[in-house]
């Protein structure tokens, strides 16, 4: 509500579509342009980013067949888990 400041946002449980991949990747692509993400090295904006979209890629992928969505949840853990270690 705007007297308190707090906000819900309720997630769809429809299967994505092809536009919604295409929508996706398209407000990727702004994001990275507006927050002026770089395009080589290391870059915390381009990092952010890209992990916001690849959770959205395994929120829809899970809808679709959860335990695919599982499977990824455990890919991009166990990804994270080595990078931070290095």
């Amino acid at each position: 509500t705007q007297e308190t400041g707090t906000w819900m946002q309720y997630v769809s449980k429809a299967p994505a579509t092809r536009m919604d991949v295409v929508r996706l990747q398209e407000d990727l692509d702004r994001r990275l342009l507006d927050r002026q993400a770089r395009e080589a090295g290391i870059c915390p904006v381009r990092e952010d980013l890209y992990g916001q979209s690849f959770d959205e890629l395994i929120r829809q992928i899970t809808l679709d067949g959860p335990e695919r969505g599982l499977l990824l949840l455990r890919a991009r853990d166990e990804i994270r888990m080595t990078i931070d270690a290095f």
